[in-house]
């Protein structure tokens, strides 16, 4: 029996022991904190055979080989873009990403990673002696500088588990390791370019992958690049029709590749479990040389990156989405290119920024001439344009608005005007400063109307109310004013302003009014101002004598103690109803009324209606109303005042 050790997964019944490995003899390679019953351990065959009698032990198995599944890098290729407008608003600002592959090579057209982890040769510092993780990390985020080429999502922080070697030659294990890294890093999305080295179905790998699918991680890996000799260690680079593992699985997004013409590339695996295709073929970027330096190459390991940084900017994008939400995003933004057998959902495409919200830009409010504007803020935007034309016009007005809100003044009255907004941001590129198209709004149409006059109460008498009405100089023709008593409504029209007089009113009955004006439209019709001035309240009720006092004596005529008009009005319409009540006799309240006789309690309902003056109810001998002209009862009003105010009345009625 062979004493050569290698490498196993042992995996626990509950808890993995690693004491338990190393009492027989065995090394433990990686005891996986995200997966508590998994470990890795170099073995030999004795040692596997003595585990394996271990009840705690549920299996053991041998540790499969991988590679990362890049072609050859001496081919020539052309450059893949990512659309320029959209990466230059989204770039996957705070999305985490983890980068299970090769290493990152420090790059002057990539950031420096957030985190790094080495299962080959136990480095702490970031490096990449091979070039696959280098290239793909230039297509997520190649910086948005002077050189190079600019990344899906330049904005992303890197975290990098290096797990391949210089030879793109890997163990499954390490893959595990990586992945359970980054779980504990919590990325938002890891980018997993790798399969078992002979497309086999490792139920060890797939869990790590499902592990984080449960951890709420996207998992983007690459479909495969054909067959895998483990012989030779070369592909075939024919494409079939198997999606690699673990891509295959659905805890992963499948991602095959595509050519500049929109075709599959013929290296690249396919059929069921396929999600999206991307550019894979002739793809240029970032390579492993220290600090520069730009190759192409090809693989659907590149076209993983792709989706790694679309998806990186949905995530910036709709940051409290889920995993899910966030993939189906994906998904329903793909270009379908047909046969979902070789294409999945399609091409993956930035997710449109489309037209604002509906209805917009709003009229918030109206000027003389003109409206208050807003619209939807777009995020990133450093100014708009607002284009507005009258109606029957061919040019656009064009003004530029540095927020969302603009004043469009000095419009012609009666006129519809249309309007909308575009949204731009500018970007540096090679030097030169260009502006850039973010959105374009809804066509809005709004009518110029004039503004509304405001009324002023004039006079009044018991039925009727005269009102001035001011018309906002130089703009309307006319005006109609309203007045509208317990929900009923009539108007009158003048031309231009003045007074307006309503007769027949009732009195005591409080009465609504307010006005409109007009001006002549561009069609010859009458255009109303869309909002009322001001509006007034009148009561209707006897006009007060200028000569009227209460005869006390304390005030002796003085109109400073005089009843205010809301006073006079309120017992004049009490009184109005109180002579119904002149034939009736009252025993304790009768000559002092000089034959207009009415009961003692219903003027005391009148004086009570004076609501400042109300008192406590009319005495047998005298009407109090100290409190209001003085504490002091010699100040009363006596039956003798009471007697020349009510003949006072009674003539004025």
């Amino acid at each position: 029996m062979s004493s050569e050790s290698k490498r196993y997964f042992v995996k626990f019944d509950n808890v993995s022991d690693a004491a338990l490995i190393e009492s027989v003899g065995g090394k433990v390679r990686h005891d996986y904190a995200n997966m508590p019953e998994l470990l890795s351990a170099e073995l030999t065959e004795e040692q596997v055979n003595l585990l394996n009698q271990n009840p705690a032990i549920k299996s053991i198995n041998s540790v499969s080989a991988g590679r990362g599944s890049s072609q050859s890098m001496d081919w020539g290729y052309s450059k893949t873009k990512v659309d320029s407008y959209y990466r230059q608003i989204y770039t996957g600002k705070n999305v985490k990403i983890g980068m299970v592959d090769s290493g990152i090579e420090v790059h002057e057209d990539l950031p420096y990673v957030s985190g790094w982890i080495d299962y080959i040769n136990d480095y702490t510092y970031q490096y990449d002696d091979q070039g696959h993780g280098t290239f793909g990390a230039g297509i997520i985020s190649g910086q948005d500088n002077t050189v190079g080429y600019i990344g899906v999502a330049p904005d992303v922080q890197l975290y990098g588990a290096k797990v391949l070697d210089n030879t793109n030659f890997g163990w499954v294990d390490d893959f595990v390791a990586g992945i359970d890294w980054c779980i504990s890093q919590s990325v938002h999305i890891i980018n997993l370019p790798l399969s078992t080295a002979d497309g086999d179905y490792d139920q060890d790998l797939v869990d790590a992958c499902r592990r984080a699918y449960n951890a709420g991680i996207i998992v983007v890996s690459c479909s495969g690049n054909g067959t895998y000799s483990s012989e030779t260690k070369t592909w075939s680079n024919v494409g079939i029709s198997t999606v690699q593992c673990p891509a295959s699985d659905y805890s992963c997004v499948a991602v095959g590749a595509t050519t500049t013409a929109n075709a599959r590339a013929s290296f690249s695996d396919y059929g069921d479990g396929l999600d999206v295709v991307a550019p894979g073929e002739y793809v240029v970027s970032c390579d492993e040389s220290s600090y520069g330096g730009y190759k192409v190459a090809s693989g659907t390991s590149y076209a993983a990156a792709y989706v790694t940084g679309h998806l990186a900017c949905l995530k910036e994008k709709y940051p409290s989405y889920s995993r899910s939400q966030l993939v189906n995003k994906l998904l329903n933004n793909c270009l379908n290119l047909g046969d979902s057998y070789q294409y999945g959902y399609g091409l993956v495409q930035a997710e449109p920024l489309g037209n604002f919200l509906e209805n917009e830009p709003s009229v918030t409010s109206r000027i003389d001439a003109g409206f208050n504007l807003d619209w939807t803020s777009i995020p990133y935007t450093e100014y708009y344009y607002l284009y507005y034309k009258k109606a029957g016009d061919v040019s656009w007005t064009r003004k530029t608005a540095l927020t969302s809100q603009y004043t469009a003044e000095n419009l012609a009255y009666g006129y519809a005007y249309s309007f909308y907004v575009e949204a731009y941001r500018r970007y540096l590129n090679n030097g030169d400063t260009y502006s850039i198209l973010i959105a374009t709004s809804n066509t809005q149409i709004a009518t110029v109307n004039p503004c509304p006059p405001t009324l002023s109460l004039v006079s009044k008498t018991d039925n009727s109310i005269t009102v001035q009405v001011d018309l906002v100089s130089g703009i309307a023709e006319g005006d109609v004013v309203y007045i509208s008593p317990s929900g009923d409504q009539s108007s009158i029209e003048t031309s231009p302003g003045g007074q307006v007089t309503f007769t027949g009113l009732t009195s005591g009955i409080e009465y609504t009014l307010h006005a409109k004006s007009w001006v002549t439209g561009g069609d010859g019709s009458r255009v109303y101002s869309l909002a009322n001035g001001p509006s007034i309240y009148v009561t209707p009720g006897i006009a007060r004598p200028s000569d009227f006092c209460w005869t006390t004596p304390k005030n002796q005529g003085d109109p400073a103690t005089n009843l205010t008009d809301d006073e006079w009005n309120a017992l004049c319409a009490k009184i109005n109803d109180f002579r119904e009540y002149k034939s009736y006799a009252d025993s304790s309240f009768t000559a002092a009324i000089t034959g207009n006789t009415f009961y003692a309690s219903q003027f005391n309902q009148a004086r009570n209606a004076i609501l400042p003056m109300s008192g406590a109810g009319l005495p047998v001998t005298k009407v109090g109303v100290s409190g209001v002209v003085n504490p002091s009862d010699a100040d009363d009003v006596r039956a003798s005042d009471l007697n020349a105010l009510v003949s006072c009345l009674n003539a004025i009625l």
